[in-house]
Formats: structure tokens, sequence, C-alpha cells
């Protein structure tokens, strides 16, 4: 049972250094890159995306990418790795949403914000 406990807390701390909370403000200087990690499964139909424009005064997108999973089990999930470019200083929000982008008319499934400081 100790095992099992010791593997279960590793993959515990291993995901949430993997995906960015949305709780902590992001603080970067101007001119830096830098991500957000989203838990995400395409198998689904299901992705995330901006659920609304950014401040382009403060930042702009510098790109994502999809990651699969290490498993190799039909289905798992992987992660979205969104890249931004900081461009002013300022304080801004990014807000996500994970949709299927065919359902126009159904809520997201998921949302997440997330709060950017952007110093000199």
């Amino acid at each position: 049972a100790q095992d099992t406990h010791i593997k279960d807390s590793q993959a515990h701390t291993q995901r949430n250094i993997l995906l960015t909370d949305p709780a902590k403000p992001i603080e970067v200087k101007k001119g830096e890159t830098f991500s957000i990690h989203l838990a995400s499964n395409p198998t689904t139909g299901f992705k995330w995306q901006l659920a609304g424009p950014l401040d382009s005064n403060i930042l702009i997108e510098a790109g994502h990418e999809y990651l699969r999973p290490a498993s190799r089990l039909a289905g798992a999930g992987g992660k979205e790795i969104w890249k931004f470019r900081t461009v002013g200083k300022g304080k801004t929000v990014i807000e996500m949403e994970y949709v299927r982008p065919w359902e126009k008319q159904t809520e997201p499934a998921g949302k997440a914000s997330f709060k950017i400081i952007v110093l000199d």
C-alpha cells in the first residue's frame, strides 16, 4: 500500500508542475515570452481557445501546440501549450475556454482566467 501512495503522490506533484495554475498571477518582463499549459484531450473534440481578444498593447499570441501524453492508452489526454509574447508594461487577463468549435450554442466544458503582470 505504501508504494501506491508514493506513486499517487508523485503523479499528483508532476501534474501540478505541468499545468499552469490560474489562481497564481504570472509575472513577466516586457519583451519576454511565456507559456500557459492546459490539460487537453482532442479525441473528445474539445480544444482550448481564447475566449476574447488579447490586450495587444500588453501581449500578443506567439503560437500554440498540443503535446501528446506519455501514455499509449487510447483516449489518454495530453496538454496544450499556449505561448504569448509581452510587448508593453501593464496588467491584463487571458481568458480561455475549452470547447468543441462546431458547437456554437453550448456552454464551454471548461474556463480559465490567467492574470498577467508585465513589468519593465
